[in-house]
């Protein structure tokens, strides 16, 4: 609006700027010094803003401002009339026109200066350097205004003529006014490009276009004194030097009034920030306390209070030592104090705190307190109570130093950091061999990509659990460890707990073994009891037809052959049932070392006299129960294959033992149990077995000797045998070194030892009723006839309730031999309980391929009241049986 206005009166005086004009002498000296007071103060002011800012281009601004100044006292001295009629300074004709040209050609040049400052960036001006900045300014500027006043004045001989009298024309014909007013014009299109325009440079335009006007009237379009352009001219730039004194007087006015409604506000801020900072100390958890330079509290929180049980009042103004006397706390805090003081600078501490509910610790941060000139003039102090945190920290550290399982801290690169002591029992390295050096090194290789997966996923938030890693031990051999790992965000590093999975994962292959041989014993002792029935009827029908063939030469051989081919096929069975714990033991008090020492003989004539036999017994043995034939039977097996593995020669080692496993080595060894057990051992140095061949060693039909040489069932046989007899065995094995085979059994209470007893074939006989029960017809056919020809009366039934109806009839038998498996609903055991409610005095004989779950105790053995028989059974023991059970001391079955 400004520039509008100006632009009009402007184009409107330019037809008038020749008329001439009254001449009066006192406008020049009026208009220069109002010029010189106004520049003046301007200059000032923006000095001031230059203080503030520190800018290169306010200080430009300022000097152009005061340069006006300075250049108008020599114009006003030298102006013809003003105080002399031909000037002062030993002024001339020209003087005071080149004056007005190098004020009004060199101003625009400032401006210049100042807009390209503001256009680009410059670091600012330190504050220590401000005064010496504005002096040089006002120095330079000075200098020049003396300079130029010297030229346009002693060296105005050096000087173009640019005016005639009044008349000064020849400075437009010269190219003078032109040129100044063509600086101007670019003053105000370097403001005009301006990329952040702010209202002093928007004002800075409008006096650059006024200042244009300036000089087109004055200098360019008006070429005379005292003419209407030299007055309009000398208007305009009065003006001009206006504008930016009113914007900053407008501008310091209302920052004035800017920064009384700031204090007010301040004022009113920190009143409500003191209370809120006094309630916020108060609330927090901590201890705030200021103290002076003599050490007494000027403030306290209501944690002081909390803490020293003492009120605000009774606490400002004492000290340390008022509080807690001459002590060490005191004397520790006091020099505390003194240090902050001296140092001027903020500490921390851990004090020993003394309370009431014991001592705490406490973490003390202590700060000085600074007046305006910088002086400490207090102490300030925060304190928090790490009493819990200590005690956790503690607990961490000795969870961390006594813990089994591996502890390991890395950075992201997975350079170890910290390692438990437990590094030395899980890989065999002390904590500083591992630290510092890369995970890398420890890793297995190919488990090193799968571990570097884990600590990527566990950075961008998910947690690493359960992954297991495989890292090479001081010795060479790989341990598997499980890890369970977290990040920390804040400290930038993993942290990982693992533990040693070596003995679990072979405790679970052992594990997986056992339940492989559990499934393998059911199958084999479920066809060994079927394949009984069979062997029954050919193994009875072929010892009758060798009785009755005993005249035929020509066929008694082939009946022999069926016999012992018979005989041959239920040892297998048997050992098939021993396997799969379904064979009826018959367990005595047994002394190892008697039964070890009794078969010695035998021993000697089954390894040769090439194999040397080392025995190793216990002093003092102790007793157990077992079946004395099937523990012989066990370690005949054992000796055979330990002779075979040993390949012409060698040593053979019987060992008994005292061994108790506790809840550990229970847990360690599958299958065992806590107690007393004694072990036998057979051990051989031949050749070994590999790891394969070990995990196969008990299963059924599995062998490594040639086709023929073996039936794989021995092992197999003892195993069951040892299993059924609520013992364990494991087996000990290396390539080249040979074996080792340990049998225990679990102590017995008993203190004296049966001896072994030969069992006497015979065939006792009887005239006693005997009822059959069988439900296998061709079994039950073959067995009536074997005890009709051992004298007995006989009557079968094929199942259960066919033998009860017989009896309901008036059936009176003295002996019930029955088959324990049976169809039709009811086994041989309900049966006999049956018969035992309503004929008390009617003796039982069971006769089974396997008894698991129907007669046999927990532990596998016969109750002592039960007789039984085995499938398949010869004629003799048939005999045996149905005799010892007739001659129990029942009273026959009532009539």
């Amino acid at each position: 609006m400004v520039v509008a206005v100006s632009l009009a009166f402007f184009l409107t005086a330019i037809p008038y700027v020749r008329t001439p004009l009254p001449k009066l002498q006192s406008f020049i000296p009026m208009y220069e010094v109002a010029l010189i007071v106004t520049d003046t103060i301007t200059s000032i002011l923006l000095f001031g803003q230059f203080s503030r800012t520190r800018s290169w281009a306010m200080l430009v601004l300022a000097s152009g401002y005061l340069y006006c100044a300075f250049i108008t006292i020599p114009h006003l001295l030298t102006f013809p009339g003003a105080f002399t009629e031909t000037g002062l300074l030993g002024a001339g004709s020209q003087s005071t026109a080149w004056l007005y040209t190098f004020w009004h050609a060199v101003f625009p040049m400032f401006v210049i200066a100042y807009a390209l400052l503001r256009n680009r960036s410059y670091e600012e001006i330190p504050q220590s350097r401000v005064a010496i900045a504005i002096l040089l300014a006002v120095g330079t500027v000075a200098s020049m205004a003396v300079v130029f006043a010297a030229l346009a004045t002693a060296g105005m001989d050096f000087l173009p003529i640019v005016m005639e009298k009044d008349n000064y024309s020849k400075q437009v014909t010269s190219g003078v006014s032109p040129a100044t007013w063509a600086l101007s014009a670019l003053a105000l299109i370097a403001l005009w490009r301006l990329r952040r325009v702010s209202t002093l440079d928007l004002w800075l335009m409008v006096v650059m276009c006024v200042w244009i006007f300036d000089v087109g009237l004055s200098g360019v379009f008006g070429s005379a004194r005292y003419d209407l352009g030299w007055y309009a001219g000398r208007s305009y730039g009065l003006l001009a030097a206006s504008f930016i004194l009113g914007v900053l007087l407008v501008e310091t006015n209302l920052m004035h009034g800017r920064l009384a409604r700031t204090k007010s506000l301040l004022s009113e801020a920190l009143e409500k920030n003191a209370a809120r900072f006094k309630e916020i100390f108060d609330n927090a958890p901590l201890v705030v306390t200021v103290k002076d330079l003599q050490g007494r509290y000027i403030f306290v929180n209501r944690g002081t209070e909390q803490w020293t049980e003492h009120t605000n009042e009774e606490l400002i103004g004492k000290t340390v030592r008022d509080l807690f006397g001459d002590s060490d706390y005191t004397r520790t805090h006091e020099a505390a104090d003194r240090e902050v003081i001296e140092t001027k600078n903020s500490i921390q501490r851990e004090f020993i705190t003394p309370h009431p509910l014991g001592p705490q610790v406490s973490l003390f941060a202590k700060f000085p307190l600074f007046d305006g000139r910088g002086e400490v003039e207090g102490v300030g102090s925060i304190a928090l109570d790490i009493t819990e945190q200590r005690k956790a920290d503690a607990a961490l550290k000795r969870f961390f130093e006594t813990s089994v399982d591996l502890i390991l801290v890395t950075d992201r690169k997975g350079v170890l950091q910290r390692v438990s002591p437990s590094v030395e029992t899980v890989l065999g390295y002390k904590p500083e061999e591992m630290t510092g050096r890369s995970a890398i090194d420890f890793i297995h290789i190919p488990d090193l990509e799968a571990t570097r997966e884990q600590m990527r996923q566990a950075r961008v938030g998910k947690y690493a659990r359960n992954f297991e890693t495989r890292y090479r031990h001081r010795d060479g051999r790989i341990v598997l460890i499980s890890w369970t790992g977290v990040w920390s965000e804040d400290l930038q590093q993993h942290f990982f707990i693992g533990r040693d999975m070596t003995e679990r994962q072979k405790l679970e292959q052992e594990l997986r073994q056992s339940q492989k041989m559990e499934a393998i014993g059911q199958l084999t002792g479920g066809l060994a009891h079927d394949y009984n029935n069979l062997l029954t009827v050919i193994l009875g029908n072929a010892e009758l037809l060798l009785e009755s063939l005993r005249d035929r030469s020509d066929l008694l051989p082939l009946a022999q052959a069926t016999v012992d081919a018979a005989e041959r096929s239920a040892a297998l069975t048997q050992r098939q049932l021993a396997f799969g714990r379904r064979q009826a033991l018959e367990p005595k008090t047994t002394d190892l070392n008697m039964l070890v020492t009794g078969m010695i003989d035998l021993v000697r004539i089954t390894i040769g006299e090439q194999y040397k036999l080392d025995l190793a017994l216990e002093d003092g043995p102790w007793i157990v129960e077992i079946d004395q034939n099937q523990l012989e039977t066990a370690l005949l097996n054992l000796i055979v294959n330990a002779r075979d593995a040993m390949k012409g020669g060698g040593t053979l080692r019987i060992e008994t033992a005292k061994s108790t496993f506790d809840k550990e080595m229970g847990s360690v060894v599958p299958g065992a149990r806590e107690g007393d057990f004694m072990m036998v051992a057979v051990h051989d140095n031949g050749t070994g077995m590999d790891p394969e061949t070990l995990n196969r060693v008990f299963e059924p039909f599995f062998t490594t000797k040639a086709p023929g040489k073996g039936t794989g069932l021995g092992l197999s046989m003892v195993y069951g045998f040892v299993k059924q007899s609520g013992g364990h065995i494991t087996v000990y094995s290396e390539v080249g070194f040979g074996t080792a085979v340990k049998l225990y059994f679990p102590r017995s209470e008993s203190a004296v030892a049966e001896r072994p007893v030969l069992e006497e074939e015979n065939y006792p006989r009887g005239q006693e009723t005997v009822l059959l029960v069988e439900d296998d017809e061709p079994v039950r056919i073959n067995t009536e006839r074997q005890l009709v020809s051992l004298g007995y009366r006989v009557v079968g039934a094929p199942n259960g309730k066919s033998a009860i109806d017989l009896l309901e009839k008036g059936l009176r038998p003295d002996l019930l031999l029955t088959d324990v498996i049976m169809t039709g609903g009811m086994n041989g055991r309900e049966l006999a309980d049956y018969c035992g409610e309503r004929y008390p005095s009617l003796r039982v004989l069971f006769m089974s391929g396997y008894t698991s779950g129907v007669l046999a105790d927990d532990s596998g053995a016969l109750p002592a009241s039960v007789h039984f028989l085995g499938k398949p059974f010869r004629r003799g023991q048939l005999a045996k049986a149905v005799r010892e059970a007739l001659d129990t001391s029942k009273s026959p079955v009532p009539a």
